[in-house]
């Protein structure tokens, strides 16, 4: 990963940069106020100083602190107060680095998202979008949060709107737990269509409402709750996902690796209706900058199970009496 502290990036570097990293850093910039330019631990220690010094003078220059303890009087000891100002000049220093430094941190994971992709779309990132996300990751920490958000920001860049004001604000509250969850589901996730021209997807998880698909592969209720709670996964009851199957076509429920083709074998079109738990829209939305799934478990089992678990499970209309109405090949 590039390090950027201490590097002065100005208008007349911009000329030598890619599209997207010149948009990048113009983002930034609309987000703290300059062309991006880490500050250096000197001038945040100066500039903090310099206004702790003024409100400290003003403190003890127009404020009567009471110097004893008597009769219930609270007072303070005036040879303290300039301990208090020292440490209170710590805190702040502190705290900005650290501002200062998860921002770099978040842009350096973007700029390595961007360096090699050769343009992006041109539409500017709202201002009030970009706002919120700087006033959000100064305050994250965890290296590997720093990673989504890293991403999201990349995301944005390359096409604004992706990702809403609510999808930063349930990232903001994500702990780690639920973020490692999430990622821990990610393999199990299916999609099909959610509209019939196929302009949006439904992304989905078997619901525990019939058998033990997912219990099998250790994701139990209470995880699914935990990331209801999050923001990310709809445990809704009567949630379903449908499916409607015009006479000998097929329609495919997909998955990381390999899809669920239904076909209808009748002489007429079908509608399959299944409970599931759905994605919510931020959960969607986090899908794709989640850290990729791993591909060593049996996707074929996985896959028939859900299958054999929508053919004996799902609502079919009209009511269907031919086993073979329905036929799941995992392709």
């Amino acid at each position: 990963m590039s390090d950027f502290s201490g590097i002065n990036i100005t208008i007349s570097d911009l000329a030598g940069l890619s599209q997207p990293l010149t948009k990048l850093i113009e983002t930034v910039s609309c987000g703290i106020g300059k062309i991006y330019e880490p500050i250096h631990i000197k001038r945040i220690a100066q500039a903090k100083s310099k206004e702790i010094e003024i409100i400290s003078n003003a403190i003890m220059n127009n404020i009567e602190l009471p110097t004893s303890y008597k009769d219930g009087d609270i007072s303070i000891d005036s040879k303290n107060i300039n301990n208090l100002i020292a440490r209170t000049k710590d805190r702040l220093i502190y705290q900005e680095l650290k501002k200062q430094q998860n921002i770099e941190s978040v842009f350096s994971i973007a700029y390595e998202c961007l360096k090699d992709i050769p343009c992006v779309d041109n539409t500017p990132v709202d201002p009030d979008w970009t706002n919120e996300f700087f006033d959000n990751v100064a305050n994250i920490n965890s290296h590997s949060m720093q990673m989504l958000w890293g991403k999201l920001l990349a995301g944005e860049v390359q096409s604004p709107g992706t990702y809403s004001l609510r999808t930063l604000k349930t990232l903001k509250l994500l702990s780690q737990r639920e973020a490692q969850l999430f990622t821990d589901i990610l393999p199990f996730v299916l999609r099909c269509k959610g509209s019939s021209d196929g302009s949006t997807m439904d992304y989905f998880l078997p619901t525990e409402a019939y058998s033990d698909v997912l219990a099998k592969r250790n994701i139990t209720f209470s995880k699914i709750t935990l990331l209801s709670d999050a923001g990310l996964v709809s445990n809704t009851p009567f949630v379903c996902i449908k499916l409607t199957i015009d006479a000998g076509h097929s329609e495919k429920i997909e998955s990381y690796s390999k899809n669920i083709l239904i076909k209808n074998n009748e002489e007429h079109t079908i509608t399959l209706s299944y409970l599931v738990y759905c994605l919510t829209e931020a959960g969607k939305q986090l899908l794709n900058i989640a850290c990729p799934p791993s591909m060593k478990l049996d996707y074929d089992e996985y896959l028939k199970d859900c299958a054999e678990d929508i053919r004996l499970n799902a609502v079919l209309k009209p009511i269907v009496q031919k086993a073979t109405a329905l036929t799941f090949d995992i392709i």
